[in-house]
C-alpha cells in the first residue's frame, strides 16, 4: 500500500481517520474504506504524472506521500470535505500538473531525502507536510 494508515494518522491524526473511514459508528479504522481511497488516489497521481516520474509504490519520494495523502483525505470526505481539506487538494492537483509538465520536479538524494524544486512556480519546499 503506496500510504499507510500510520502515515496518514501522522499527519491528520486518528480521531480524523477513524471519522472518516467509519462515519456512523467512529469506532474503528475501516480499512477497506481507507484502501480503496489510497488506490484511487493514487491512481490520480500516477495519470497526472503519465510517466514523468516513475512510482514505486512500495517506495514513494516524501514530497508524493504527502500528496498523496492529501488526495486520500480529499477522496475520504467525499462530497463534505472542508475548505481546507478542498484548499490542500487543489494545491496538491496543481503541484501535480507542474511535476508532469516540468515546471517543477522533484531532486533525489534518496527515497527519504526529497526536495521540492519549486523554480517559478510559486510554492515553497514543505508546502504539504
Amino acid at each position: 500500500m503506496p500510504l499507510s494508515t500510520q502515515q496518514f494518522t501522522d499527519r491528520f491524526g486518528a480521531e480524523e481517520l477513524i471519522a472518516l473511514t467509519d462515519p456512523t459508528e467512529r469506532t474503528e479504522v475501516k480499512t477497506a474504506v481507507f484502501n480503496a481511497a489510497v488506490q484511487d488516489a493514487f491512481a490520480e497521481i500516477a495519470a497526472t504524472l503519465n510517466g514523468t516520474i516513475a512510482l514505486d509504490s512500495a517506495a514513494l519520494p516524501t514530497a508524493i506521500i504527502a500528496l498523496l495523502a492529501d488526495l486520500t483525505r480529499h477522496r475520504l470526505y467525499a462530497d463534505t470535505a472542508p475548505d481546507t481539506v478542498l484548499a490542500r487538494t487543489a494545491e496538491a492537483r496543481i503541484f501535480l500538473e507542474k511535476l508532469a509538465s516540468g515546471a517543477a520536479q522533484l531532486q533525489h538524494d534518496s527515497p527519504v531525502d526529497v526536495r521540492i524544486s519549486t523554480q517559478n512556480t510559486g510554492f515553497s519546499q514543505g508546502l504539504w507536510t
